[in-house]
């Protein structure tokens, strides 16, 4: 077999925790507390299933050198465990002695990292991009540029989220992301790329696969005028329970409600902190996976009630939106002070 198999990642982030969840129940705090590592082990899993020849972790395990070496002392394991296997370590970028002990293989900042198979095992080199080295598979750092003298080449370049670029549109630049989400800013997937090299062929096949056990996603669901309280915190709790049998990882989900609101017989009704407790306790019995971290009802779409357009009214709303964006208020505030100017100026009509 001259295929090569690896488990490309980025960032493991194994001594950062997870925002956003202060006000989260207690078995989510719970199982968010160790999701970066279950990450790390869903990933190392992944692996071992896949028998891969090696992992390559083109980020970081830790920023903080203050945890490095609880960070190093609790992978020592799961690591040897793959080295029993014959999977090798590839750590680039970690920059901590401590990370880099844990390693087969370090490649340090400028290198390249070289794969070629000999006796039925890939073996492992680095240099420097000015050397002239023949191999079946060079993975660079994008900013080295692809080897001349491999039969496949493999750029990566660190991220956060997966993405595959193509600066040049010729030679693709894979990031692999982080194996885990750490906040509600970054909604979506996280996880690894199982990557497959022909060299013969001169063909790279990639295959994203999340680790992640707690994911962040941010919905919209669109209302009409006409629904009221009750039947708003109805319809989130259906939405909320549908996304939960799309998914297979624990959810926090920030909904936006997107309706037209007249104002001011309703408006005063839509109370985000009201609907947000109400789906919460909704779902409390059993939260299936998902949690409501945030619900925000959508300003620009109020629609003032009545025929007093010509006292100024629209023009009322749009200087209040205009001031809720540069001010950064919260939305519910914006809503107190409309319906409080409306009333105002029907009772000077």
């Amino acid at each position: 077999m001259s295929s090569i198999r690896f488990v490309h990642s980025d960032y493991w982030r194994l001594a950062e925790s997870i925002a956003g969840l202060a006000s989260a129940p207690e078995w989510l705090r719970r199982q968010a507390r160790d999701a970066t590592r279950d990450s790390v082990v869903s990933l190392l899993n992944l692996a071992s299933t896949h028998h891969v020849d090696f992992v390559f972790v083109g980020g970081r395990c830790t920023d903080d050198t203050a945890f490095s070496t609880s960070v190093a002392d609790w992978l020592s394991e799961p690591l040897g465990l793959l080295r029993r296997q014959g999977i090798q370590i590839v750590m680039a970028e970690s920059r901590i002695p401590a990370m880099d002990s844990l390693a087969d293989v370090v490649v340090r900042p400028g290198e390249r990292l070289h794969a070629g198979r000999l006796d039925g095992r890939v073996r492992l080199t680095t240099s420097h991009p000015s050397e002239e080295i023949h191999s079946d598979l060079a993975i660079s750092a994008g900013d080295c540029g692809p080897s001349r003298l491999a039969l496949v080449n493999y750029l990566y370049s660190p991220q956060l989220r997966h993405e595959i670029a193509r600066p040049d549109h010729s030679v693709p630049v894979y990031s692999a992301g982080a194996t885990q989400a750490h906040g509600p800013t970054e909604t979506g997937r996280f996880g690894c790329l199982v990557v497959d090299v022909e060299p013969q062929q001169n063909a790279v096949n990639t295959e994203f696969h999340s680790t992640d056990t707690v994911q962040f996603e941010s919905r919209t669901m669109e209302a009409v005028a006409s629904n009221g309280h009750q039947e708003i915190c109805e319809r989130l709790v259906e939405e909320s329970r549908a996304l939960a049998r799309q998914v297979s990882q624990t959810t926090v989900v920030d909904w936006r409600i997107n309706t037209p609101v007249t104002c001011p017989d309703t408006v005063e009704f839509l109370r985000s902190e009201q609907i947000l407790d109400a789906v919460r306790a909704a779902m409390q019995t059993g939260h299936l996976g998902v949690w409501p971290r945030r619900v925000a009802v959508c300003l620009p779409n109020l629609r003032l009630a009545g025929d007093i357009d010509d006292f100024g009214p629209g023009t009322l709303k749009t200087l209040l939106l205009d001031e809720t964006v540069s001010t950064g208020r919260s939305t519910q505030v914006g809503f107190e002070q409309l319906v409080t100017s409306v009333r105002l100026l029907n009772r000077a009509a």
